[in-house]
């Protein structure tokens, strides 16, 4: 299977699980190391897909909505919505200018 469209970058998983994948099953990646082979081109080592029970099992944001705020402190207002084994739930909090660029930073990389 191909990990990302145009990564030429493939791993081989056995028929079953291929045609489960190819009927849209949710899957995941994990490549062992921060230098794992998702780093490279070649070779699949320390590449297992997760898929069904193995993923885990944390809630999943489905949303998320950014605004920056301006007032007697700057910072951005965050909104999100997050699909838990009880349904979905929206979330919304408040970041110092500092918290959320550094927040920004992180999901950047």
């Amino acid at each position: 299977m191909t990990l990302a469209p145009y990564s030429g970058r493939e791993v081989p998983v056995c028929a079953a699980h291929k045609t489960s994948l190819d009927d849209g099953a949710p899957w995941m990646a994990n490549p062992g190391t921060a230098t794992g082979a998702l780093s490279g081109t070649t070779g699949s080592v320390d590449v297992t897909i997760l898929m069904g029970q193995d993923l885990p099992q944390e809630p999943r944001v489905k949303d998320l909505g950014l605004s920056p705020t301006i007032g007697s402190e700057v910072g951005f207002s965050v909104s999100l919505v997050i699909d838990t084994p009880e349904g979905e739930q929206q979330v919304t909090f408040w970041l110092t200018e500092d918290q959320g660029r550094l927040l920004g930073s992180w999901l950047s990389e």
